[in-house]
């Protein structure tokens, strides 16, 4: 009859048309869902049929899509960006970690845990460190840390190792609060190198690679128990109190004074044997007392004026008062 023929037409243009509509938007959406078309075409259609409860995507350590969202139950299409992993969990029980990629969680599976796989740095600041002569100082550090997960599993090249799920399975559990931790870890590594040191070797040295690289290797033994790796840790700045900075360029001054005080004691004491040397010598050859006084006077005084330290002169008159 020529109205089911109408009716025919009709439905297959309507047909015709949804499925070049969908076709085009998953030609559009297809670097949105990290795939080729033919699976952004697979994802549209599910969504569309009710397969799934809506999308979640998951960039840079949150849920970015539905914004400020709750639990979100499966099932649910989840996009998970490089970068990025997560903790599912169904009914209290987990049911799987996953790095980058796409997939449709199960009826009323949802995200428990997010995980920002890229390396992160911080500056902190430590203060009252002690060195090994008990001086305290303030020290800066930039300190570079990340999950240990591979690159590959990071940017959902490959998947997952058992060891790297192992990781982030317990670590919810076992160090919920994993980056205060490592920045706890990092500091009493600080604080342990430090005070093998002494604050003039630690301010005398042009570099501080040698340190930094012992504050790397402790801190490891310790966050790597959680799965954590120190990267690089650069000391920005280490600087007693400026007290204590002060005291110590007194006690230098110091020191070279007393130095100086030691050689001119030295020297007078070199010049009293001399003095007593030539006493002898000259009481040897039956020099006069007056004389010897005299001679002694003289020498002594010459010496004295020569002395940049003395303002002592030797005028024409005390040089005749000497018989010179």
């Amino acid at each position: 009859m020529p109205w089911v023929s109408v009716a025919t037409i009709a439905f297959l243009l309507v047909l015709f048309t949804s499925l070049a509509t969908f076709l085009l938007s998953a030609r559009i959406l297809r670097d949105f869902y990290g795939g080729s078309t033919w699976d952004a075409f697979r994802h549209q259609l599910g969504l569309t049929l009710g397969q799934t409860q809506g999308l979640q995507i998951i960039e840079d350590g949150r849920v970015v899509l539905p914004s400020g969202s709750g639990t979100l139950l499966g099932p649910r299409l989840i996009i998970i960006r490089p970068g990025n992993a997560a903790l599912l969990v169904n009914g209290g029980q987990v049911t799987r970690v996953t790095g980058p990629r796409i997939f449709r969680s199960d009826r009323f599976e949802f995200v428990r845990d997010i995980y920002d796989l890229q390396e992160r740095q911080q500056l902190w600041t430590l203060d009252n460190v002690l060195t090994n002569d008990l001086i305290p100082t303030t020290i800066k550090l930039t300190a570079a840390y990340m999950l240990e997960i591979s690159q590959e599993a990071r940017q959902g090249e490959t998947p997952l190792s058992a060891a790297e799920e192992h990781i982030l399975r317990r670590l919810p559990f076992t160090m919920p609060q994993w980056q205060e931790a490592t920045r706890s870890a990092v500091e009493q590594s600080v604080r342990q190198v430090v005070s093998s040191e002494e604050l003039d070797g630690l301010l005398a040295s042009a570099h501080h690679r040698p340190l930094e690289q012992r504050i790397i290797n402790l801190t490891n033994k310790r966050t790597l128990e959680w799965g954590v790796r120190i990267r690089n840790v650069i000391i920005e700045c280490l600087q007693p109190l400026a007290e204590i900075t002060g005291a110590t360029s007194s006690r230098w001054i110091a020191d070279a004074k007393i130095s100086v005080e030691v050689a001119r004691a030295q020297a007078f004491r070199d010049a009293l044997q001399i003095v007593a040397d030539a006493y002898q010598i000259a009481r040897a050859m039956d020099m006069p007392e007056e004389a010897i006084y005299r001679e002694v006077l003289r020498s002594t005084l010459e010496q004295i004026a020569k002395d940049p330290a003395t303002k002592l002169v030797i005028t024409p008159d005390l040089r005749g008062l000497l018989g010179a």
